[in-house]
């Protein structure tokens, strides 16, 4: 799947409503929300089988919501079963998940952290 709906509670009667353009469909992914409004998506893997690693990010606060490629030099392994959480200074803690897709078969574990960062 590669649909993205939010729900704004703050009206008379919430609906949900439909964004799209969430780049490639991505399962066993992470995301957190960043400075309370950019909701973050780290890789994971495609409907394809392959692994993806580029992360993107939705402005919640923008009315437009529009998914956007976070740009960087260097990005980090793809990996689907990983955690990713939001620390203090617009930063992304991404810590573990596997090298594998297969959930059944053996992982190869990734121990260690990587860290992101987005301005405000």
């Amino acid at each position: 799947m590669n649909d993205t709906f939010v729900l704004d509670l703050n009206c008379n009667y919430p609906e949900w409503r439909l964004i799209e353009g969430a780049g490639i469909p991505r399962a066993w992914h992470s995301s957190c929300v960043l400075h309370g409004c950019k909701l973050i998506v780290s890789t994971g893997c495609a409907d394809s089988g392959l692994l993806v690693g580029h992360p993107f990010h939705l402005n919640l606060s923008d009315q437009r919501l529009i998914w956007t490629e976070i740009p960087g030099v260097w990005t980090p392994p793809p990996r689907p079963d990983h955690v990713g959480i939001s620390l203090s200074g617009g930063r992304i803690l991404v810590f573990a998940g596997s090298d594998r897709v297969s959930l059944c078969g053996e992982h190869q574990m990734f121990p260690g952290t990587l860290q992101y960062m987005l301005g405000k």
